[in-house]
């Protein structure tokens, strides 16, 4: 048995691994844990803002409940089947689109004057949500080969899914303190946009397009 078998990691997951510098490697995860981090706020920073929506845009009832639980709805829904088609069509691909979606709606909201319009530009930051937040586990996957890196920067990505539901309710009271409506509307617009232009730069080409590779079963 030769010595470079020896000391390559192996890989139980199946999926197509890459061999990226350490530094780029946890570059990588600082972006998508910043895309995992934007996701789970959206799905809470309405809890604080609600009111001062309510008395903006006056929703009915219904209007409210949808404008909150409409992108939680749209996300759940659509992440396995938008897991499914990025193993086919590219997950690098998936998570550029899954970006310019999520942060054009990000902007989309500073114009809405409707609870309708509100909702609508919710659901399409659902879908937007569903497309990156499973890219950025198998992304992981497949950038950390070592199993103790990987066991790590899984752990990361645990703690940073936790943490934005918490984020949520505090930035949305900040915001609504400091300039009511503006800056909330805004707050998702410059992450987004800065993970766009930068992440493109880490995330590495290679492409698993025969089999959903970030769950492993016999």
């Amino acid at each position: 048995m030769s010595a470079s078998s020896d000391q390559s990691p192996v890989n139980t997951l199946g999926a197509s691994s890459v061999s990226l510098a350490p530094a780029r490697r946890w570059a990588a995860l600082a972006v998508l844990t910043a895309s995992l981090l934007v996701i789970t706020m959206d799905m809470t920073i309405l809890n604080i803002a609600l009111p001062e929506m309510a008395a903006e845009l006056h929703p009915t009832s219904d209007q409210q409940l949808w404008i909150v639980d409409i992108y939680s709805l749209v996300l759940a829904g659509l992440l396995v089947s938008f897991a499914a088609i990025a193993d086919r069509w590219g997950r690098k691909r998936m998570l550029m689109v899954g970006y310019s979606i999520f942060a054009a709606a990000s902007l989309l909201v500073l114009f809405a004057t409707s609870a309708e319009g509100v909702i609508a530009i919710r659901a399409i930051l659902g879908v937007g949500g569903a497309m990156i937040m499973p890219v950025t586990l198998s992304l992981i996957r497949i950038i950390f080969v070592d199993p103790k890196e990987r066991a790590t920067a899984l752990s990361i990505w645990a703690a940073v899914s936790g943490l934005g539901a918490a984020v949520g309710p505090s930035l949305a009271g900040y915001c609504s303190s400091t300039s009511p409506g503006t800056r909330l509307s805004l707050s998702t617009f410059p992450s987004c946009s800065r993970v766009l232009s930068q992440g493109s730069g880490y995330y590495p080409n290679q492409e698993s397009r025969n089999q959903a590779n970030w769950i492993h079963s016999r």
